[in-house]
């Protein structure tokens, strides 16, 4: 259980850094990538 809570903190901390470098670029490569970043911590949580 403090495995899981720790990795959601981590996702949580990574996915908002990769959303402050996507807004660096344009909304196409914003909009993709925050949505394949998403998808990717999606199937992190559903391991566990």
């Amino acid at each position: 259980m403090e495995i899981k809570e720790q990795t959601r903190k981590l996702a949580v901390s990574c996915s908002k850094y990769s959303f402050e470098v996507a807004d660096k670029t344009d909304e196409i490569s914003n909009h993709t990538y925050g949505k394949a970043t998403l998808t990717w911590f999606e199937e992190i949580f559903e391991e566990y």
